[in-house]
């Protein structure tokens, strides 16, 4: 499982990885447009909407998980 709390330099702007292993392999796309750095997250998982930040499993062997976390402004109030 992967649990996915970013915190960048606030320079970057986000970053894109792939975490191989036995269990199939997730690439993860940060976005962060506005350089926050670290803040509250949109998560996606294979293109559908996730409301939890829950761990996300490996897709199984031979198989690939697509993940978008994009950093957004906190909503006060």
């Amino acid at each position: 499982r992967l649990a996915i709390d970013p915190c960048l330099p606030r320079g970057w702007g986000g970053f894109t990885a792939t975490l191989r292993t036995a269990k199939g392999s997730i690439e993860v796309t940060v976005e962060d447009p506005d350089r926050l750095g670290h803040a509250d997250l949109e998560l996606s998982v294979d293109g559908r909407s996730r409301k939890t930040l829950a761990p996300i499993p490996f897709p199984g062997a031979g198989k690939t998980r697509m993940v978008t976390a994009r950093m957004r402004q906190r909503k006060l109030g």
